[in-house]
């Protein structure tokens, strides 16, 4: 369906991303080589996401536009060459960067002789991209460009420098976006350009002359909200919706819609940023952010924790001590703390072997761990040695509890040691002292025990 031109000029006018048209420039004395490509229309997105002045900019080369594509490695001679054999082109695209913002460049032709270029701020897709990257490979890691051939135009000899209605039709077909042209009141098909068709797997004999709800595109719900959103605020910009392809699926994206006088026709031009692709790199970013959160939880115990015993490890029950010591300080609190050692372990690995020495290790840590209270704290000390932390516990009780611990090691059997294990036990309650004074004196508590036969509570 062809439209009016001062319908495609409203199209320009109004699309999120930016357009921009250049005619080649011939050298007519050197066998009609094309020289350059002149920039000759853009439109106000254009303007916006280069950030350039259109005054400045209107007749200036497409290189200089654009000198992260068309860099020193452009070989412009060659390019030139292959320009004149390659003849028409479908689109292709390059990404740019200009300063801290990713734009994606998408060259197409519309007619012979002109080219038109889209631009697509796409900063929030490669920032995803980039996260997925650190969170996959653990660091920064540079983004992959395209590469490939450069743009292949065909030029005729002369062209006219008015772009006609032929080259907004084609901006139109052409453009990567999906854009649809419907009526107002039913929201009936009165054009479509190939990535709807292609995204959303319609022919064009398919779409033309139904509406959308009829289609199952867009809910009777969702057209309803468009065009109260249009009577209320003439446009809608970026509005987080979802299309229905034929085959149902759901293709998330961004809408934009312009209500447009067209003599006296009310049509809506719809342009829908397909964010899919963003959609599920975001999906996989935060799938690997809860991975990274679980492995941190993970690295997080093994960093406290000893691997063996599943007690804390030496570095951390000491930090416990030291916050158990503060806050009986600052309460008036009883606090007492006992120094474990497994009697005759080195015999254990000597004659068993390291591996049931670990055994032994990790049953005496079951029993200790059996026999304290949530509040109260176990650590691996040092070999076969533990310390215990008892909060809000005195010299009494706090023997109480070792005796349970020192009873049920006695009984338990281990692997084939006929005699049993046993362990020794310094026991004492803080009196105010600082942690390492503790420590020391619950230490030469325990080896009163062992001086005095083992298998025995000193405190």
């Amino acid at each position: 369906m062809h439209f009016p031109l001062d319908f495609y000029q409203a199209v320009l006018e109004n699309i999120n991303h930016g357009l921009a048209f250049f005619c080649f420039i011939i050298n007519q004395d050197r066998e009609a080589k094309i020289e350059n490509a002149e920039l000759v229309m853009v439109n106000p997105a254009f303007i916006k996401l280069t950030g350039l002045d259109k005054e400045e900019i209107m007749g200036r080369m497409l290189p200089e536009l654009f000198p992260g594509v068309f860099d020193s490695r452009f070989d412009r001679q060659n390019f030139f060459e292959i320009v004149r054999l390659d003849g028409n082109m479908k689109r292709r695209e390059y990404y740019y960067k200009e300063s801290e913002k990713w734009l994606l460049l998408v060259f197409f032709s519309p007619q012979p002789g002109i080219l038109g270029v889209a631009l697509h701020d796409i900063t929030e897709l490669e920032t995803i991209r980039e996260e997925i990257e650190k969170s996959s490979r653990g660091g920064s890691l540079e983004l992959e460009r395209q590469e490939g051939k450069k743009l292949l135009l065909d030029l005729p000899q002369a062209i006219s420098r008015s772009l006609s209605q032929e080259i907004f039709s084609h901006a139109f077909c052409l453009n990567p976006t999906l854009m649809s042209i419907t009526t107002f009141d039913e929201s009936i098909y009165l054009d479509v350009n190939e990535s709807f068709l292609d995204t959303l797997g319609f022919s064009r004999n398919e779409v033309i002359g139904r509406s959308c709800s009829e289609l199952g595109i867009l809910s009777i719900s969702q057209k309803k909200e468009i065009q109260e959103m249009l009577l209320e605020q003439g446009k809608i910009r970026n509005w987080e919706s979802k299309f229905i392809s034929k085959a149902g699926q759901e293709v998330p994206g961004l809408l934009s819609v312009d209500l447009i006088q067209v003599r006296d026709k009310k049509l809506l031009l719809m342009v829908f940023h397909d964010i899919a692709e963003r959609m599920r790199m975001k999906e996989e970013l935060e799938e690997k952010n809860q991975q990274l959160r679980e492995l941190n939880k993970i690295l997080q115990v093994q960093a406290i924790t000893d691997s063996l015993t599943g007690l804390y490890n030496h570095r951390q029950v000491l930090e416990k001590l030291q916050m158990e010591i503060a806050r009986a300080n600052r309460y008036q609190q009883d606090l007492t703390i006992m120094m474990l050692d497994i009697d005759h372990f080195k015999s254990i690995n000597d004659e068993f072997g390291h591996q049931v020495g670990d055994v032994v290790l990790v049953e005496v840590a079951q029993i200790i761990k059996r026999n304290l209270r949530n509040i109260d704290i176990a650590g691996r000390y040092g070999g076969e040695e533990f310390l215990i932390i008892l909060p809000q516990t005195n010299l009494k009780n706090g023997k109480q509890v070792a005796e349970r611990i020192r009873r049920q090691v006695e009984m338990e059997g281990f692997e084939d040691r006929k005699e049993g294990i046993t362990v020794s036990i310094g026991l004492c309650q803080h009196k105010g002292e600082e942690m390492v004074e503790c420590i020391e004196r619950a230490d030469q508590l325990l080896y009163r025990a062992k001086r005095e036969g083992r298998n025995r509570i000193e405190c």
